[in-house]
């Protein structure tokens, strides 16, 4: 599976693991089930690791997508932080970012990381 969620309810925090080649529509697919996850809870801090990301179907047009769905539940974001973890120079960095610069939500706090324990620590994970 390239997208696994895992969430650590004692720690208010989601873990999103991105590995592998991710085919159009998995994105949207995979937030539409993190908001459907009984465990999810408002407010959640969110890491995505993206280090094993290898290649994308996506475009910069699901990009956008994701971002409008993330804008439609932004009251469920509100207060939270989301890191995204990906080498830098990297297409999964390029990637993180555009998402960064296209979203609309501002209630959250996003940041791009290349180093996994700054993004952990920033999540409130260590």
């Amino acid at each position: 599976m390239p997208i696994r969620i895992h969430i650590n309810e004692e720690r208010g925090v989601f873990v999103i693991e991105i590995a592998g080649k991710i085919v159009s529509g998995a994105m949207e697919a995979f937030l539409h089930e993190l908001l459907a996850d009984p465990a999810f809870r408002s407010g959640m801090n969110g890491l995505f690791d993206m280090r094993r990301f290898t290649s994308s179907e996506l475009g910069p047009e699901e990009v956008r997508r994701c971002a409008e769905i993330a804008s439609e539940n932004e009251a469920r974001f509100a207060g939270s932080r989301w890191a995204i973890v990906a080498p830098e120079h990297s297409v999964a960095f390029g990637m993180a970012r555009m998402y960064e610069l296209v979203r609309d939500a501002k209630s959250y706090e996003m940041h791009t990381f290349s180093d996994i324990e700054a993004a952990r620590a920033w999540v409130g994970l260590d």
